[in-house]
């Protein structure tokens, strides 16, 4: 069965190349080559034979994204425009490794096609074919010696980047490669000159520029659901470096998470970063107190968007999100959070909280805890080269910052969920 499995995903690259003739796979690894621990075979496929690969948002960073062969996080319509375009258009045929076909990890794609392999739950389905008691374990050393015996040691390596701006020409907004892409993803080192109010791209945008060009200290990335986890899914992470919750979504998740990986052999040297919309935080909230007693350095980042469900408005009443925000792009908000535009629905409303000032409240004579509150761009800026310099005593135990965003703002990668305004006459 391993055999004819093998055998069909050959046929199925053969059936499927490039304009040029060439063979043009992409892999995408999912959430069982981390959860079985499969990195290390996983490594010595894409290494082998070359072949691009993309991950889910549950198995980000289960490879060091450094690898030349990574072209990002495929999750459906709310991928980086760049990562769907090669993943979906210019690749010709996908391998899943351990990917699950669920609404999470498609974003808003109702199907996979005749041209995708899914090799999980102990089988592999190669377009039509299904081939069951097949382990992934079983199958990734396999698929690799045959790799590499039918196209050679690194036969499939590509820029699929380049390959494809190359044919099509690439618009002036794109970048030319595969390199390029991944410096788009960061932002410039150098503090905003005038203050912006802060968005959920922006402090990600941010965050990226921070773990790979601001600090010196290792970081694990601990990511909630719904926005936060969207929101993370572009960061570059060295491999183990991401965690999220890939079963139930279930919101809060992130604190208790933060407190096993702060705590595990393997993790002891990472400081925790936790993103963590408001309302998953008041689910788990005191968390925080063990983060105090242990003495963990986490910093949480609560996304405050104005008290607000904002992921449920989505998947409920999405139009919420296409009326105009009257206070303006860099307008305050009320005092409370909120914008003073249309309600939302009443259910998606939460009660709001000072969260910066919990801390406080966690905080002992010999163990301490801070909270601050970001709003702009300047503000965000002066935190992280806080967070930067070991002597600063944010650093000295577990920190909350208290992230202020507008209601209508949403991850730019949920945009295809928002319908678009129609013309009136």
């Amino acid at each position: 069965m391993l055999d004819s499995a093998v055998n069909a995903i050959l046929t199925l690259i053969e059936e499927h190349p490039g304009p040029d003739g060439r063979p043009r796979p992409i892999v995408w690894a999912g959430e069982e080559t981390a959860r079985f621990h499969l990195g290390e075979q996983l490594t010595d496929l894409v290494e082998a034979t070359g072949v691009p690969f993309c991950t889910t948002v549950g198995a980000k960073a289960v490879l060091d994204e450094d690898q030349p062969q990574f072209h990002g996080v495929y999750n459906g319509h709310a991928s980086h425009p760049d990562v769907h375009w090669v993943f979906k258009d210019w690749a010709t045929c996908r391998i899943g490794l351990g990917a699950w076909s669920t609404s999470k990890n498609l974003g808003g794609e109702q199907c996979v096609g005749d041209d995708w392999v899914m090799a999980a739950n102990g089988g592999v389905s190669v377009g039509t074919s299904y081939f069951p008691d097949v382990r992934l374990e079983q199958l990734l050393p396999a698929l690799q010696d045959a790799l590499v015996k039918e196209y050679g040691s690194g036969g499939l390596a590509a820029d699929y980047y380049a390959e494809a701006h190359a044919h099509h020409g690439a618009p002036d907004h794109r970048p030319a490669g595969l390199e390029h892409h991944r410096a788009s993803l960061h932002v410039s080192g150098s503090p905003s000159p005038h203050p912006e109010r802060l968005t959920y791209d922006g402090v990600f945008d941010r965050i990226n520029h921070f773990l790979g060009h601001e600090t010196r200290e290792d970081w694990t990335v601990v990511s909630d659901a719904a926005f936060s986890l969207i929101g993370s899914m572009n960061l570059s992470l060295p491999a183990g470096g991401f965690l999220s919750q890939v079963s139930w979504l279930s919101i809060g998740w992130s604190l208790g998470a933060a407190t096993g990986a702060a705590l595990a052999p393997e993790h002891t040297h990472a400081r925790p970063m936790v993103f963590v919309g408001d309302g998953a935080f008041q689910e788990t909230c005191q968390e925080i107190s063990t983060h105090t007693r242990l003495g963990l350095r986490s910093v949480v980042f609560v996304m405050d968007n104005g008290h607000f469900y904002g992921i449920e408005q989505m998947l409920v009443h999405p139009s919420y999100y296409t009326e105009p925000d009257p206070t303006g792009p860099d307008g305050p908000t009320d005092s409370d959070g909120s914008t003073g535009t249309a309600d939302p629905d009443f259910y998606n409303v939460l009660h709001p909280w000072h969260y910066d000032r919990l801390a406080a409240v966690f905080a002992g004579k010999d163990t301490p805890a801070n909270g601050v509150v970001v709003a702009d761009t300047s503000e965000m800026d002066a935190l992280l080269s806080r967070l930067a310099d070991p002597a600063d005593p944010v650093n000295a135990g577990p920190l909350l910052v208290r992230v202020r965003l507008r209601r209508h703002d949403y991850p730019r990668a949920m945009a295809y969920k928002v319908p678009k305004p129609t013309a009136t006459a």
